[in-house]
């Protein structure tokens, strides 16, 4: 009874699964995705960016701090006259060290204020992406609705004719047929013929004994459609 009914389910749905196919292959249906993706894309840029942004302000206080402490390194240096040599050379190697830092400090300065300045001027060009593709999505999105809804008047009677032998259906057994067809696995349910299921594989081996009789069914171990025999 329930092969069956779900087989009468097929049959009808068949034509409308045929229809569902055309529209997502439909120019409305990809550019709708086309824009959608371009629109996120430029998202995830900003957040990006707002993210390097934020590290880079990390790494001028850091500097900030790191320079403030050679500068009182730098405070602490001099050398007398009355300085012994050993006294005067050590001061010497710590102010070419103290030079070196400072100028490492300066190139590091110049690195985030050069990348700080690169996010900034990015920005704007980014946002203005990411709200016009957006607005391109929308267009598309609302055609494709529009398409939608006319598969929907078209294969009114269909529509209801599934739902009713929905109810007559085991609700295990119709998820199954559900979830295989979200996957694109059309027809769910197949005749096992010749020892074989619809996607080419030889079942023979593993199914064989389940399926003997008319009205037995088993599950193929390649695609997971519904194998029955007629």
């Amino acid at each position: 009874m329930d092969l069956k009914k779900i087989l009468e389910y097929q049959t009808i749905d068949r034509r409308l699964y045929s229809e569902e196919v055309l529209l997502e292959k439909s120019t409305e249906n990809q550019k709708r995705e086309y824009y959608l993706k371009q629109s996120r894309d430029a998202h995830k840029q900003l957040t990006a960016s707002d993210k390097d942004a934020e590290a880079l302000f990390k790494d001028a206080v850091k500097l900030i701090n790191d320079l403030e402490k050679v500068s009182k390194k730098r405070e602490s240096l001099s050398v007398s006259k009355f300085s012994q040599d050993s006294q005067v050379n050590a001061t010497q190697k710590e102010l070419q060290a103290y030079s070196e830092e400072v100028q490492t400090a300066d190139k590091e300065c110049k690195r985030i204020l050069k990348s700080l300045d690169e996010i900034e001027k990015g920005f704007p060009q980014l946002i203005s992406r990411r709200a016009q593709n957006f607005k391109e999505h929308q267009k598309f999105d609302e055609e494709f609705k529009k398409k939608q809804g006319e598969l929907t008047l078209k294969f009114k009677q269909d529509i209801e004719k599934l739902n009713a032998l929905k109810a007559e259906i085991k609700p295990e057994l119709f998820e199954k047929y559900k979830k295989l067809r979200e996957q694109k696995k059309f027809p769910p349910f197949a005749p096992y013929e010749n020892g074989s299921c619809i996607c080419g594989i030889e079942v023979k081996i593993e199914l064989g004994g389940k399926l003997n009789t008319a009205g037995d069914m088993a599950e193929c171990p390649s695609c997971y459609r519904i194998l029955f025999v007629k």
